[in-house]
């Protein structure tokens, strides 16, 4: 199977507040049409329920973004999976994801998801007490400790969740005096009712080094931060505080790629998000991507792409969401 992942963040101006909804019809998510160098075959699904074989296919496009993603599926069906987990989840479940957790869906055939979609940035809860990463009260929120959480309709606590969303989603279209902060109050109390929820426990044993790996949240929260600057191994081994032999080996196991390989997809998948995206030319896409050097994206993106960038936008790409 053939795995692409590809960077996104929320196309918000400077300054905007960190926070949006919106109502979608699940489509899948469409791979590139050109081979990659190299796949991410750790993430390739293990034990794909026997209803959704035939949908899965021998490729798949994975995402990942630094902000915290939270989805309601209001009908319909689709399989969601992360790391190796395949997930089904179908009408009045929940599904929440970290930061910087790839993630890859599939729609049912017959009766595809529609969902309720909310994402937003920690920066929508800053307060020092609440979001320091070592102390703060939502640390195991935004924390290493948890990937993503599943919350199915038959759980007691499912329709005060909803409520919340629903309560926060007509705050955000009203707009009304004040809206921001109760926007802040609904995704407070929900994050609070999550955080009562989660226990590491409920997580599957073999999943559990990954998905609990402080140290491999920190280097990708450092990368997240950082992609459009200069990103060195070594900085990222500080940021998860192990030495760079030890950091580089294990980066490889956890996420299915070296370092710079890695760096260099996410820069691309940006860089794809704003061709398609966005009026910037290819210097400000490659600058604000963090290539130091027109030249060194340009190399970068036909190895990976099999076409200059030039062609790449002239000719429509291949459009990522």
């Amino acid at each position: 199977m053939t795995i692409h992942l590809m960077y996104e963040e929320m196309a918000l101006p400077a300054g905007a507040f960190p926070f949006s909804v919106g109502t979608y019809r699940m489509e899948r998510a469409p791979v590139p049409a050109r081979q990659p160098a190299e796949a991410a075959p750790s993430l390739a699904p293990r034990d794909v329920p026997d209803t959704w074989r035939d949908q899965v296919g021998d490729a798949l496009c994975f995402h990942l973004h630094r902000f915290f993603e939270i989805s309601y599926v209001a009908s319909g069906k689709a399989l969601y999976i992360v790391h190796n987990r395949c997930v089904e989840v179908s009408e009045g479940d929940f599904i929440l994801f970290n930061g910087n957790v790839p993630h890859a869906w599939i729609p049912d055939r017959d009766n595809p998801a529609v969902q309720k979609v909310m994402v937003f940035y920690p920066s929508l809860l800053l307060f020092r007490y609440l979001t320091d990463a070592s102390s703060g009260y939502l640390a195991s929120l935004f924390g290493a400790t948890f990937s993503f959480f599943v919350c199915d309709r038959a759980h007691p606590m499912n329709r005060e969740l909803a409520d919340l969303l629903l309560q926060a989603e007509r705050e955000y279209v009203g707009r009304a005096t004040g809206y921001e902060i109760m926007i802040r109050a609904r995704i407070l109390e929900f994050a609070t009712l999550l955080i009562r929820l989660h226990t590491p426990g409920s997580l599957d044993r073999d999943l559990q080094p990954l998905r609990e790996s402080r140290p491999l949240h920190q280097a990708l929260d450092h990368i997240g931060r950082n992609l459009s600057e200069p990103l060195s191994l070594a900085d990222a081994a500080r940021a998860a505080r192990m030495n760079s032999s030890y950091f580089s080996d294990f980066f490889r196991r956890s996420m299915g790629l070296p370092f710079h390989t890695y760096i260099t997809r996410l820069r691309l998948g940006k860089a794809v998000e704003l061709m398609n995206h966005s009026d910037l030319s290819l210097t400000e896409i490659a600058m604000a991507c963090g290539f130091s050097t027109q030249s060194g994206f340009y190399k970068a993106f036909r190895k990976v792409y099999g076409a200059c960038p030039t062609d790449w936008r002239r000719g429509g790409g291949a459009r990522t969401g």
